[in-house]
């Protein structure tokens, strides 16, 4: 018997599984209430994670991490085969003195991880948050001194992962026929704890890559983006935000210009205060596409309110706009209060 559970003492195969329910309550009179929006109805997503790793005996270790989701009604993105996909999948190494090193379908590490809110951000629909293509990736934390730290990350993507949260015509995935290859990031994120106790990171990224097109009239071309961003905790205060620089086209026909514009700014300013259980926070980006130009607004205002350990409510007031040029127009995405119940276990 002790030989049959000898294995537990060295593996370790964690899951968790949640899901996401989306209520949008339409104040703007744009039609898209409901269990969802229109387009989009049924329960936003359930999805399942597993992180195995086995420790070996010089304290390094070799793992994994799957991260699996789906949903019960219409499709994730329009562009999407099926409801069911993979936002992660990879086999690890780590190592105190190497760092970790990472082989499959990996996040890119360009520019903030996630957003404070529930409705994305211009970053996120314009594919640069929760984006995981094929590649590999080495991350690595320096300890300079008590009070400053740097993390430093490698990347190389062979081809793109078909999809991410992008809506259709925001980013390449979203467009059939059009991919990302071969596409290096680099990133640094010093980490300061100042006097007063509270911590600043500050991040630089860098990334450069192929646009390989299929699409007649839409020719192959380099994409190279470049971006800042900043993170600051005091006590109950947080306070993040970036700004990124794209140059090259990625899709024949952005969402807000209409065209196959060169050059994009995509930011976001985001504010949270946390009371007991209760997180308030705002948030606000945008993104400006020029030649030809168009230009988007979000922003939304709320709160999280942790139920139980496993549940979290998510109530906040949001507004998306399109302020395009004369093709494209301007209207309203979406405008009204979301509610929203995360739950995991």
């Amino acid at each position: 018997m002790k030989k049959a559970l000898a294995p537990k003492d060295w593996f370790d195969f964690p899951v968790n599984v949640g899901g996401w329910h989306w209520w949008n309550i339409d104040t703007g009179g744009v039609g898209n209430g409901g269990y969802g929006s229109a387009g989009f109805r049924g329960t936003y997503a359930y999805y399942v994670i597993g992180q195995p790793s086995v420790t070996l005996e010089d304290g390094s270790k070799i793992g994994g991490f799957v991260f699996f989701a789906g949903r019960d009604g219409d499709a994730y993105r329009t562009f999407y085969s099926r409801n069911f996909w993979f936002l992660e999948g990879y086999a690890s190494y780590s190592n105190d003195d190497l760092g970790t090193l990472k082989g499959g379908l990996v996040n890119n590490k360009f520019g903030l991880d996630g957003y404070l809110g529930f409705i994305g951000t211009a970053p996120y629909f314009d594919g640069f948050i929760m984006d995981a293509d094929y590649g590999i990736s080495w991350e690595k934390t320096h300890e300079v001194c008590d009070d400053l730290s740097i993390d430093t990350f490698a990347q190389f993507f062979f081809h793109d992962g078909e999809w991410n949260g992008s809506l259709r015509n925001h980013d390449a995935e979203s467009v059939a026929g059009i991919h990302e290859k071969n596409t290096a990031v680099m990133r640094v994120v010093p980490k300061w704890t100042l006097e007063d106790g509270s911590t600043l990171a500050w991040g630089v990224s860098g990334m450069v890559g192929n646009i390989d097109s299929d699409v007649a009239g839409f020719s192959t071309g380099t994409r190279s983006v470049w971006g800042t961003d900043f993170d600051y905790y005091k006590g109950p205060l947080n306070l993040r935000g970036e700004i990124l620089q794209i140059h090259g086209p990625t899709v024949p026909n952005r969402f807000a210009s209409g065209g196959p514009s060169n050059r994009i700014t995509s930011m976001t300013a985001e504010a949270a205060y946390t009371v007991g259980p209760v997180k308030y926070r705002s948030v606000y980006s945008a993104s400006h596409d020029s030649n030809p130009d168009g230009r988007q607004n979000i922003w939304s205002v709320g709160a999280v309110t942790q139920i139980t350990p496993n549940v979290r409510l998510f109530t906040e007031y949001s507004e998306w706009t399109v302020d395009g040029n004369d093709f494209v127009g301007h209207a309203k995405v979406i405008e009204g209060v979301q509610v929203v119940v995360h739950w995991q276990y």
